[in-house]
């Protein structure tokens, strides 16, 4: 054989071998990606399983309540078994990520109609004693433990319920949802943000996206609130003698992580995850507000012994480092460079009653504040953004798919708050810049409840849904309660007599 026949025999055979591993390769890599996405399917599959609000849930509760002579009678049928550590938590977040897309997808909203109707349907999904805990709605599908007393402070106002139905359900949803926490907490004996079903008898604890600052507060604040309900008092006292020893240790839990011993203020050398979960903060105004309120919550309920004047000590501290003289606001945190910085979320002193608007002094500071949000024009188009600002650092995975969550959104709850601050303006002052407020921010959001089909968790700075390609606001929001509590309370200050 010529050399010239041989090397093109070696060619011809290299070309026919190079065709058979592209060949193969290709049917290898064909072979993995669609095991990887059937995987995915799988996965994804399960995950809508997983969720309680489901129609094909496999999700059982572990407590369920009855109405009896006017008495919510809580039962428990079993001790959900609680899976922690790092590879659960990875796949909570997955589980989690999956739900966000899912909702993305299917986009759920109401019916067009009023904002009573829309209401009145959004009760009937959040507020069904038939599932085992409440949710804020839509992929937010596991059991957030802060909001069941921040976003959720106004659940349980009977003037927002529609029927004897409707304020039932509230109560009976709300002793669950205690109840599910509660034995959750006794097995971890610390606080976690979220508990997210994983099998019919079993829950991931897991925190979005650090330790939390406000698990403890919203606990303890359900509690005395369910405890001086004299339909759910019994309930919750059995509670608190069956659970109270996990309680007691995940609120020592608490204390010793969030607390520096020498200032008594929140520590300056971790993040803590909070109502604005996705923003990395140090000591921020927030965190310590609901530290002195813990404090003082955990006291009345016979959990801890702090002093009227170790409390006022505090509060007087958090004070005199938060309030910015120069702007006449709270500063939003510790953190180098952000001596100025804001934050919405300072409307915490509100419900918390950490600023009483009866207080000539707590009354000033309520004023100017106002005035400050009118300068910077935060309730435009309506109320309000969590700040002026777009840099404030984010977790990398919400700075990634919606990065203006924590910072340019605009805040269904938070408007609602501040709402509520200028109906305490107007009622100790009676200057009608402040009914003009109230007026406008009512109407602008009945308009978005309508327009929007739902009332959704966050909008974007020009006041439109905020979406991206991953996500999508909250639509079929239970928080419309505070919109409906806001509301209630304007009719009847505004009317004379």
């Amino acid at each position: 054989m010529t050399f010239k026949n041989k090397l093109s025999s070696q060619l011809h055979w290299a070309a026919r071998s190079w065709t058979v591993c592209c060949r193969w390769a290709g049917a290898r890599w064909l072979w993995l990606i669609g095991s990887l996405l059937l995987v995915i399917l799988l996965f994804s599959l399960y995950c809508l399983a997983a969720s309680p609000y489901s129609n094909d849930s496999f999700v059982e509760s572990p407590f369920t309540t009855q109405y009896v002579n006017n008495q919510v009678i809580l039962s428990k049928h079993f001790t959900p078994y609680i899976y922690r550590g790092w590879f659960f938590s990875t796949i909570g977040y997955l589980e989690q990520l999956v739900t966000d897309v899912w909702a993305r997808l299917q986009s759920p909203k109401e019916p067009a109609g009023s904002v009573d109707s829309i209401a009145a349907a959004i009760y009937a999904q959040r507020f069904d004693p038939n599932k085992p805990y409440l949710i804020s709605g839509d992929q937010f599908d596991g059991l957030y433990l802060r909001n069941l007393s921040v976003f959720y402070q106004d659940l349980l106002d009977r003037h927002t319920a529609i029927t004897v139905t409707d304020w039932h359900n509230r109560q009976r949803i709300a002793l669950q949802s205690l109840a599910y926490a509660l034995v959750a907490t006794q097995q971890l004996h610390y606080p976690v943000t979220t508990l997210l079903p994983i099998s019919p008898r079993s829950v991931i604890a897991l925190n979005f996206w650090n330790y939390p600052s406000d698990s403890m507060f919203s606990l303890f604040q359900l509690l005395q609130t369910l405890e001086a309900d004299p339909a759910t008092k019994q309930a919750v006292l059995k509670l608190q003698y069956d659970y109270g020893g996990g309680l007691t240790a995940a609120y020592q839990n608490y204390l010793t992580t969030v607390r520096d011993p020498e200032t008594g203020l929140v520590r300056r050398n971790m993040h803590l995850s909070s109502a604005r979960d996705a923003v990395q903060r140090q000591s921020s105004f927030y965190d310590n507000v609901i530290l002195w309120k813990t404090e003082q919550l955990a006291t009345a309920l016979g959990f801890a012994h702090v002093s009227n004047t170790q409390l006022t000590a505090l509060r007087n501290s958090i004070l005199q480092r938060y309030w910015d003289r120069a702007q006449d606001h709270f500063v939003d945190d510790m953190a180098a460079g952000d001596q100025h910085s804001y934050s919405s979320d300072w409307l915490i002193v509100l419900p918390t009653g950490f600023l009483n608007p009866n207080d000539p002094t707590d009354l000033i500071k309520l004023v100017e504040l106002s005035r400050y949000i009118d300068e910077q024009h935060l309730t435009q188009p309506l109320p309000i953004r969590y700040t002026a600002a777009t840099n404030a650092p984010e977790d990398f995975f919400v700075h990634f798919f919606v990065g203006s969550y924590g910072n340019t959104a605009i805040w269904s709850y938070w408007g609602d708050e501040y709402i509520g601050l200028e109906e305490q303006l107007y009622q100790q002052t009676r200057q009608p810049i402040y009914a003009q407020h109230i007026q406008t921010a009512l109407a602008a959001w009945g308009h978005v409840i309508v327009r929007d089909r739902g009332y959704p968790e966050t909008l974007n700075a020009q006041g439109k849904m905020l979406e991206t390609l991953f996500y999508e606001s909250i639509r079929r929001n239970g928080w419309i309660v505070d919109y409906e509590a806001v509301k209630y309370d304007w009719d009847h200050l505004s009317t004379p007599g």
